[in-house]
This record gives structure tokens, sequence and C-alpha cells, in this order.
């Protein structure tokens, strides 16, 4: 069990890390390739969710493994993560590969990174529900928690070293060695009960094609037109056109997914219950919480306080200080006191305090406020990552265990749906403000200043000249960061109420065993503790 824990905790570090590692690099790499504003944030939201190429991939996985194995699947998103890290260090501005000299080969193959890193993260949570009991799996997972953490704290800081000394493109290529570690821990140690799979002719006449393509389609359709409204603004054609089919895909999606006889890979039954719904809505709002606060406060570090991106990492400590050290605690307390809901109430309220606390910081802001108010906010978010994924396995019967925890790590971030909105409504907010408050300054009009920020070049803001200038250009630049903040409140404070209407269902399960006379033992569970309102009952 110690080399088993140690290949899984090790593959969510190698997806985890960098999802944290390039927050501090990325006005680097952006000014590097001569990308644009939402270049940077597209940059990141490519891998936050795989969405962007492959729709609802994170559930996929989770649904193709109850068809192919834990395994096969396992293996292929390591991978594609690989692959993908791979081609993100060789994206270079030589003449010989010019084709590789843009940020449009970059989000492509960041985009590959975020299939098999999406992928990864719901493996391994599928295949630790797989081998530890309900009643442990807050222990064990705060191992994976753990883990996660401690990417988070290394993440910037990494990011800032490599990026200063050494090249941006090793924040990529560091992903490699880690991945051939987890990758021969996993084979030689992992062992799984053996399952029935499908034929491929079964698997042809079962499996929901249907909907799977309209999830894919319609999110990222969907992700494309808030891609779109940062550049074009809302009033653009194909902003709206995006806009407006995504959802509308999205709604041909349930209807499908609702109505069909094949295997669903989101089924319908999983938000049939109050508790159900209000627990993929608080992970839902939990991610664009997260990734607001992951993704752009290095943008008020390095642009506002003209931080180095190393400075940048440093002050970022205390938000994956706080999350790594609550997602480690509270995983044996759950364990222990076989509760979920004390610390789901407690991280909801946490993080919409410190959403509030951050609307107040600006260029004026201490170095207190400004690694205080982190700190808080990380907190909050880490309270949330592992005991609302335990209470859902809770309430669904486990024929579902890979599905729900498909869905949910659809939610959960770091790479999920809700992280890709969060990065790109907090975009939206960011960017559309910037360009009228920097449209505002009519000594800035047609420098060279000017068209450097629009591309994310907010680094050398600390260079313009006169000082009355800058002070005008970061001023601008800090009343637009509030105003994601400004957005995030609210969405904070919806996941406290909708805590509040989280049932409680027990931990532990007890299992029978029965043998049949022509079939291997099958572990039976009692229907009284068969999975809390969507189980049956006796």
């Amino acid at each position: 069990m110690f080399l088993v824990m140690t290949g899984l905790a090790t593959t969510v570090f190698l997806a985890s890390l960098d999802s944290t590692i390039v927050t501090t690099a990325l006005p680097t790499i952006t000014e590097h390739l001569h990308g644009t504003a939402s270049d940077y944030s597209w940059t990141g939201v490519a891998y936050a969710s795989s969405l962007l190429c492959s729709g609802a991939s994170i559930p996929l996985w989770g649904k193709l493994s109850d068809v192919l194995g834990r395994k096969p699947i396992l293996y292929p998103c390591i991978a594609l993560f690989l692959l993908g890290s791979g081609l993100c260090g060789a994206a270079t501005a030589s003449l010989i590969a010019a084709c590789m000299d843009s940020m449009s080969f970059l989000i492509g193959c960041r985009a590959l990174q975020g299939i098999g890193g999406g992928g990864i993260i719901v493996m391994v949570q599928v295949v630790l529900s797989d081998i530890v009991s309900l009643q442990d799996r807050g222990k064990y997972a705060s191992v994976i928690g753990g883990c996660w953490g401690i990417a988070s704290i290394l993440g910037p800081l990494l990011g800032g070293i490599l990026t200063e000394r050494l090249s941006w493109r090793w924040i990529f290529w560091i992903n490699l060695p880690t991945g051939g570690l987890a990758t021969l821990l996993l084979t030689f140690c992992l062992n799984l009960n053996p399952t029935r799979k499908l034929t491929f002719e079964e698997f042809l006449q079962k499996f929901d094609f249907l909907g799977v393509s309209l999830l894919m389609s319609g999110t990222g359709t969907l992700l494309a037109g808030f891609s779109l409204a940062a550049d074009n603004g809302w009033n653009s054609r194909s902003t709206i056109g995006l806009l407006v089919v995504g959802p509308v895909l999205l709604l041909l999606a349930g209807i499908v997914e609702s109505r069909t006889t094949r295997m669903a890979v989101i089924p319908p039954r999983l938000f049939t219950t109050r508790t159900t719904l209000s627990l993929f809505g608080l992970a839902f709002f939990h991610a664009i919480g997260f990734m607001c606060t992951n993704f752009y406060l290095p943008v008020m570090f390095q642009g506002v306080n003209g931080d180095s991106p190393l400075i940048s990492g440093v002050k970022m400590f205390p938000v994956a200080l706080g999350g790594s050290v609550a997602t480690v605690v509270i995983g044996p307390i759950v364990t222990a006191t076989k509760r979920t809901r004390p610390f789901i109430w407690s991280g909801t309220a946490l993080m919409t305090l410190g959403a509030g606390l951050l609307i107040t910081l600006s260029e004026k802001s201490s170095l207190g406020q400004e690694m205080g108010f982190s700190l808080i906010q990380g907190l909050g978010t880490g309270f949330l990552f592992q005991p609302p994924l335990i209470a859902l396995q809770a309430a669904m019967p486990l024929k579902d265990m890979a599905a729900c925890t498909g869905a949910v790590r659809t939610l959960i971030p770091p790479s999920t749906l809700g992280s890709t909105l969060g990065i790109s409504l907090g975009g939206v907010a960011f960017q559309s403000q910037l360009a009228i408050r920097l449209r505002a300054i009519p000594a800035l009009a047609g420098t060279s200043a000017e068209a450097s920020i629009f591309q994310g070049n907010y680094k050398d803001i600390k260079l313009i000249l006169p000082v009355e200038l800058r002070q005008q250009v970061i001023v601008a630049l800090s009343r637009s960061l509030r105003t994601i903040y400004i957005m995030l409140t609210p969405l904070a404070g919806t996941t406290f109420l909708l805590s509040l209407l989280v049932r409680h269902y027990s931990l532990e399960r007890n299992f029978v065993q029965k043998t049949r006379p022509s079939e291997e033992a099958e572990p039976q569970i009692d229907a009284d503790e068969k999975g809390g309102e969507v189980g049956e009952t006796k």
C-alpha cells in the first residue's frame, strides 16, 4: 500500500505541479512568444481544463474506466501529459522551427497536457476509491491532497526560479522525470481486482457517443466565446454566436443524457437530489474562486507592485500553504469524526471572507495585508478539496462511484470546467475594465507602453516614464484587478448558502461476501448503506 500510494501521489504531483508552476512564468512566456492579453489567459485555460479540446473528458475518463479498466485509461493519460509537456518546452522562436514560434502552438500543447492531466486527476481518485474503504478514504485522500499542497507551494517558487535562472521551458520539461517515476511505480506496484470488460462490439452498441460529442462541442464552444470576449468585446458577432451556440449544445447534451438507453457518461441520477446538486454547485464555484486567486494574484504582484517572478512566487506562498495545510490536516479528522459538513461550512465561510478582503488590495497595500488576505483565501479553498468529494461518494451508490467522481472532478480544481471558467470570467472582467481605464489616460494613447500592456506584458510597467504616468497606469491595473474579486465575492457567498443544503450521510458501509456457484465472490452492500438518497431501500 505504501508503494501504491507513493505512485498515486507522485502521479497527482505530476499533474498538480504544472497547474501552479506556470502562473509566475506566464507574463514572461507571453512576452517571449509575442502573445496578447487574452493569450495570457488561454495558456492557462488550455491546461486548466481539457474541455477546451475534448469537452467532458474528465467524466469521460471515469466512465471509460468502467468499460475498459482503470490501468488502460490511467497510463495513456500519463503519456498524453508527458507528450504535451515535452512539446510545450519545445515551443521556440528559432527560424528553423518558425511554426512553433507562436502562442497558438503553446496553447495547443497545453490543451494536450490538459487532456492527460484531467485524466490523471480523476483516475487517481477512482483508483483510490477502489482500494480504500469509504470510512478510511479521508486519511488516504489527505496524502493525495498533501501532494497537491506540496506542488502548490513549490510550483510558484520553482516557476520563478526556473524562469529567472534557466528558462521558462524547464517548467514543462521538469515533468518528464516525475512522470517516468510515477509510471514505473504504478506499473509494478498497482494491482486491482479484475473486472469484466466490454468487447469492442458491445462498446459500440452501448456507449453514448452522441451525448459525449454534444458535451465536448458545447463546452469548447462556450469557452471559446469567453476567450473572444476578452479580445473582441461582448458585441462581436463571433463572440455572441459562440456564447449562444455553446449553451444550446450543452442543453441538448443534457436532454440526450437524460433519455438515452445507452451508457450515459454523466448519469442523470447524479443530479436528482438536493445534496448532490448542492455539492456539484459548491464544487463549481469553489473552482472559480481557486483559479481567480491563483491565476491573477501574480498579475497584481508583478504588474502593480513591480515584483520579479521569483518574488511573486514567494508572495503566493500563503495561498499554497493555507490550502495544503488545510488539505493534509482535514483528511485524518474526517476519518476520525466521520463528518464532512463542518469542514464544508468552514471552508465556504473562509473563502467568502478571503474574497471580500482581496477586494481591498491596491498599490498601497502592505506586505502584511497581501500575505494575510491570501492566507485566509488559501485556507478557505483548501478546506474544500476533499470533503465535498467524500460527501458525494457517501451519498451515491457504489455502482456510480467512477461516474460521480468523474463528474465532480469536472468541477473541483485544479484541472476542471470551473477552473477554466474562473480564468475566463476573471480575464473578461479584468481585460474589459483595463481597456476602459487605459483609454481614459490620454498621455498613454498610441505609445509602445500601451501596446505592451495590451499584450499582457505587465512587468515592464515599472519602466514607464514620467513617474506620474506610471502611477496612473498602476492605479488602472490595480482597479481592474479588483473587479475580479468584486465578481468573486458573491460567488463565494453562494458556496456558503449551498453548503447549508448538504445532508449528512454515514461514511460506514457494511460489505457482505456472497459466493455463487459459477461466479467469483462479489462484494455486496446492505441496502440501508447503499448510498443515501439515491440508493435503493430495503
